[in-house]
């Protein structure tokens, strides 16, 4: 196997926003924004307003963190952005919502990745797949693997833009 090669990422003289290369369209990131909590005030803004204010955005996922989608470099960032997060709550429940997309070495790995991260979320909380207080989101597109811990997954539609559109009038 060759060397990996550390991301470069690509950035504008004009802004401090980037792009990685995941395979997908759209993905942009901006290391001056908290991504957990603006996706939360976009996505908490449609449901008070029900007027979707983005016109070509169908999803937004929140990445906290990012690494190689190697099992054993997703394990250290899920070690530590767990950790840092659970350590210091009160027992409550998680579920973990691993999307595998143009990857073919994790494609069939989803029940090991799971099995993996669980381990690492501390003992005192408990597994509870239909409704969990926090959603621990794994996203892997390419060779990236990002990572979110995010409250409210479900009531927000999984973060699917599409989902909150009032179907019975189109506009």
């Amino acid at each position: 196997m060759g060397k990996q090669k550390a991301y470069k990422p690509q950035r504008s003289d004009t802004s401090r926003s980037f792009t990685l290369p995941t395979g997908t369209k759209g993905f942009l990131t901006n290391d001056t924004i908290e991504p957990v909590s603006f996706a939360l005030k976009i996505l908490n803004e449609l449901i008070e307003s029900k007027i979707k204010n983005t016109r070509y955005t169908s999803r937004i996922i929140p990445i906290s963190d990012t690494c190689f989608a190697l099992m054993k470099d997703i394990k250290e960032m899920a070690s530590k952005r767990i950790h840092e997060f659970f350590d210091g709550l009160e027992p409550s429940t998680f579920v973990i919502v691993p999307k595998i997309r143009n990857n073919t070495s994790l494609k069939n790995a989803r029940d090991e990745l799971i099995q993996m991260v669980a381990e690492i979320v501390p003992t005192k909380h408990k597994v509870d797949i239909n409704g969990a207080k926090y959603s621990i989101m794994l996203e892997i597109m390419n060779n990236v693997c990002g990572i979110s811990i995010v409250t409210d997954y479900n009531r927000l539609k999984k973060f699917n833009l599409e989902q909150f559109e009032n179907k019975e009038n189109p506009e």
